[in-house]
């Protein structure tokens, strides 16, 4: 038993770990035990950080210890609500950091202190958050507070029963065009991109219903899981994948260097350059203005089924669960206006649900199974080396293709576009930003008058 566990515990170096070697009901049968650590070498002070990020013109904001913070609740593994209650009394405020890759973070923090405002983006960081480095050293940047929006993400509040939480027509039809007007913002007017778009990455500015307007949060341009990503993403990260973790090293140089092609990069040896990176942030780059533009509709076309179908996520995850009607299974509709429905399909051209060739890895219970190893009676059929043999012809494909898109997509850059090579860039036929809102302003109009009609 520790006397005093509140100092204990402020003492211990920023990184520490406590570790739960035996879990039990009983507090007194617990066994735990607390591993001292020194911050990762990849931290910063303040003045490093503001010297690796070129923000030497840069007003950064007000710095604080970080035991001067009050934790409410933890959200995530990086994202705590908190109180400073010096200077804001019981406001709560969101505290950002990340121990395993600070690297990220510092990436986040200059996207939110170069941003120019925007309304449906959260708002520049109220202070930087640091505590003790290595002795005798200055103190190290390890996190940031923002502002904390109480409405909810809508992965949250779009599956909700609750009438009163459960968003309008008008409600879902305001908070498309809010989306698709700060994407175009960021692509158009910032020059950047928006890689971590998901409903959980969108939250609420209000818990009250007609006042509700959305603001996307999360700037680390990390990416996300497939079912959010586009396919001319995936196939860059496939060929990351190889590169990063195959055994075989005439693949790996293989692959490395039509990565390379791929990205128009130069490096002396690409293979160890590819096997340091952490983040989609280099492939995202890679994409020219009206790529990056198409990428980004991909995405937004797959939040807006959510919107408006009324789920929290686009579709299930094989390892992780969600409450009954929050998970989405598209591309199936069931409360989406036709405009919309067309609409959205559009915008997720080369979506991989639509491709009913490739077998997918799916849930089944408690079981990770092949998609056309499922027979009529929904039980499993397949041995396991049929899996891995299906997995092996998955992966041959994969590669493949990606080998067949990237000379594609560098003919379409040079135009010398061979015929069948649309069909390998499914993002040439989505619609752009513009046209988005154009579509859903037409909408807009036409419910308008529908609901005028009712009144009258």
């Amino acid at each position: 038993m520790i006397p005093d566990f509140y100092t204990y515990y402020t003492s211990l170096p920023f990184s520490s770990l406590i570790n739960f070697e035996k879990i039990s009901a009983t507090p007194s049968e617990l066994s735990i035990e607390v591993e001292k650590t020194v911050p990762a070498a990849g931290f910063l002070t303040l003045e490093q950080f503001r010297q690796a990020h070129g923000l030497k013109d840069v007003l950064l904001p007000r710095h604080l210890s970080l035991h001067k913070l009050s934790v409410l609740r933890q959200i995530n593994e990086a994202v705590s609500l908190v109180e400073f209650p010096e200077d804001w009394k019981s406001t709560r405020l969101i505290f950002k950091c990340a121990i395993a890759f600070p690297e990220l973070f510092y990436h986040e923090l200059k996207m939110l202190l170069t941003l120019k405002p925007h309304r449906h983006v959260c708002e520049r960081p109220l202070y930087i958050v640091t505590t003790e480095g290595q002795p005798g050293t200055d103190p190290i940047v390890v996190g940031f507070v923002l502002k904390y929006y109480d409405g909810g993400s809508l992965e949250a509040v779009l599956p909700s029963r609750l009438e009163e939480v459960r968003p309008t027509l008008e409600e879902k039809l305001k908070w498309s065009k809010q989306l698709t007007s700060v994407m175009s913002h960021l692509v158009s007017t910032e020059q950047t991109f928006f890689c971590d778009l998901k409903c959980e990455n969108v939250v609420l500015s209000s818990q009250r219903v007609g006042h509700r307007d959305i603001i996307l949060v999360d700037f680390e341009q990390i990416g996300t899981d497939n079912a959010w990503t586009p396919p001319e993403i995936i196939t860059l990260e496939r060929l990351l994948s190889v590169v990063q973790h195959t055994k075989d090293r005439d693949s790996r140089v293989k692959y490395a260097k039509l990565l390379q092609y791929a990205l128009g990069s130069h490096h002396d040896n690409p293979t160890q350059y590819f096997r340091t990176i952490t983040s989609s942030h280099i492939l995202w780059k890679s994409l020219d203005r009206s790529e990056r533009e198409a990428a980004q509709v991909f995405m937004l076309g797959k939040v807006l089924y959510c919107i408006w179908e009324g789920v929290g996520r686009v579709t299930s995850l094989n390892g992780e669960s969600l409450e009954a009607g929050a998970e989405g299974n598209f591309p199936s509709f069931s409360t989406t206006p036709l405009e919309i429905r067309l609409l959205i399909l559009q915008c997720t051209l080369g979506a991989r649900e639509l491709d009913t060739k490739n077998p997918f890895i799916l849930r089944l219970d408690d079981q990770l199974v092949c998609g056309h190893s499922i027979g009529l009676n929904g039980l499993v059929d397949g041995s396991p080396a049929e899996v891995v043999e299906v997995a092996r012809q998955f992966w041959v494909n994969e590669l493949r293709g990606a080998e067949a898109v990237t000379f594609a997509r560098r003919r379409h850059r040079t135009k010398e576009s061979r015929p069948g090579d649309a069909r390998l860039l499914p993002s040439l036929g989505r619609p752009t930003l513009d046209e988005i809102l154009e579509t859903l302003d037409t909408f807009g109009i036409g419910l308008a008058g529908q609901m005028q009609d009712r009144i009258g």
